[in-house]
């Protein structure tokens, strides 16, 4: 007996995400800081910094896009083969607003840490195919996905007021929040176990 289950897969397991789709504005991985001069009076500049923490990894999840289940019979081992009739799509996001530059820094460091890198899109594939032997009287799934490593990185923003005459810091405030976000391998995989 064969029982077929299909699983969408979640591109993002974050509310209120932001997605970033690959364009020559991630290609290279600037400074994890930016500033930007925000007003400026007859006496004073108003100076806006927004910067990065190293990002961390805080896990690693298996996102599903295809699944099929199989039943061996009870007198011998079964050779099961899989093959996948859906695809997904898992792709890289952080669930706060950030500019293209910043993502790409944090992107950058983020696919340092995986093995093999990480990837701004990720697809699984209609027709991919993948057998595996069933021990006998056993129930085993066979499963199409993306590994995918969810991190965080600390966001900064300073904001200065300095001499217009010679930049010296009149006064200065900042704010940190933790935002977090995840990044796909660069290929997917098929995996199976005994249920």
């Amino acid at each position: 007996m064969t029982i077929m289950v299909l699983l969408s897969a979640v591109a993002v397991g974050l509310a209120s995400s932001i997605v970033f789709p690959a364009s020559a504005a991630h290609a290279a991985a600037p400074s994890p800081c930016k500033s930007i001069t925000t007003r400026v009076t007859t006496k004073e500049r108003f100076v806006t910094e927004t910067c990065f923490s190293n990002p961390v990894k805080v896990s690693k999840t298996f996102r599903s896009g295809y699944k099929q289940v199989f039943q061996a019979n009870g007198v011998k081992n079964v050779r099961a083969t899989c093959k996948s009739d859906k695809s997904s799509t898992t792709t890289y996001s952080i669930n706060a607003s950030v500019s293209a530059e910043g993502s790409a820094w944090i992107f950058a460091k983020v696919s340092a840490t995986i093995s093999g890198g990480a990837s701004w899109s990720t697809s699984t594939s209609v027709g991919s195919s993948f057998s595996f032997d069933i021990p006998k009287g056993k129930r085993a799934a066979c499963e199409l996905g993306v590994e995918v490593t969810q991190f965080r990185t600390d966001k900064t923003t300073t904001y200065k007021k300095l001499a217009r005459s010679n930049g010296r810091l009149l006064s200065r405030s900042s704010t940190t929040y933790r935002i977090y976000g995840v990044a796909p391998a660069r290929t997917s995989i098929w995996k199976s176990y005994v249920l």
